[in-house]
């Protein structure tokens, strides 16, 4: 790398620890599509901390956006999974789906007894039947991939065959 490629990565690292969360998100980025790949643990927390500060469509807009960065660094995301467990009132719709999709995609052994009970709550939200439909997918997937888990993903799926909500117990019997 030359000298000034590496002069404008430091700069962007510099970037990443600005009061302005719009600077520090789009630093992070660029670090992401243009560093080494061993600098990347360093914009984790900036990022994190950008997509938790933020609300509504600047959130939305911004997890659309990290969505790449955190499919590829899901290990390094993995100690903040609380960090995407989702507001039943202060999250839209789109927000709602982008932090289940990022919980299903950062658990792990470790933490998936967690993230099971956060999605647990989550099918109880009758008032958000696509959402609760999400939910249940998820948990399908959780169930498929860690395999401590199945059985007593099974059972909680065969549980909720017996809800009143009409949506919950459809995508029981799918899942």
């Amino acid at each position: 790398l030359s000298r000034d490629y590496m002069n404008f990565l430091q700069a962007l690292h510099y970037l990443t620890a600005s009061m302005n969360e719009a600077v520090v998100f789009n630093a992070s980025l660029a670090l992401f599509y243009l560093a080494p790949r061993e600098d990347l643990s360093k914009i984790i927390f900036p990022l994190v901390r950008c997509l938790t500060i933020n609300k509504g469509n600047v959130q939305q807009l911004m997890l659309q956006q990290a969505m790449p960065v955190i499919e590829s660094l899901a290990d390094e995301f993995k100690p903040y999974y609380k960090e995407f467990f989702v507001f039943q009132q202060l999250d839209n719709d789109v927000v709602k789906n982008y932090k289940l999709t990022i919980l299903g995609k950062l658990c792990d052994e470790d933490n998936v007894y967690a993230i099971l009970r956060e999605f647990e709550q989550y099918v109880r939200w009758h008032s958000y039947p696509k959402f609760v439909q999400s939910a249940v997918k998820q948990i399908t997937k959780i169930a498929l991939k860690i395999d401590a888990v199945t059985d007593s993903c099974l059972k909680g799926l065969l549980r909720m065959l017996d809800s009143k909500s009409q949506n919950l117990a459809s995508e029981a019997v799918i899942a």
